[in-house]
């Protein structure tokens, strides 16, 4: 069975400097995750990177991104999009791996940033030919 590894706590400015969604009585959070993580050996089993949140319906788990150990260096990211429940109380960085040797080389997590609707617009142009 997979151990979780709590790499890091997300701190508190990160966390309430993203925006919240209104779906209702629920909100959401996204975050742009990414980690380079190394490893000693390449025995192909999987890797994982998990957010865990806790809010007021409790502890709940987000896959970021998982993989294969088939190297020594694997980058894990993606987004993770939180619905919640209340108010955001923590977040923890995990990975999941059957591994215990391992190192983290960078790691990454900030709030997708929302493009206003104005910037959605799309320019569709013609032709003449």
């Amino acid at each position: 069975m997979q151990k979780m590894h709590i790499l890091t706590q997300v701190p508190e400015h990160i966390l309430s400097a993203s925006t919240q969604v209104a779906v209702t009585q629920r909100w959401q959070k996204r975050f742009n995750v990414a980690g380079w993580v190394r490893f000693d050996t390449e025995d192909n089993s999987l890797v994982q990177l998990l957010l865990r949140y806790h809010d007021a319906s409790g502890v709940r788990d987000v896959t970021v991104d998982q993989g294969h150990i088939n190297s020594k260096t694997l980058l894990l990211s993606g987004v993770a999009n939180l619905k919640l429940t209340g108010r955001l109380e923590r977040v923890d960085v995990i990975l999941q791996t059957d591994l215990d040797s391992y190192t983290v080389d960078e790691l990454f997590v900030q709030p997708v940033q929302e493009k206003s609707k104005s910037a959605r617009k799309v320019i569709r142009g013609t032709s003449d030919g």
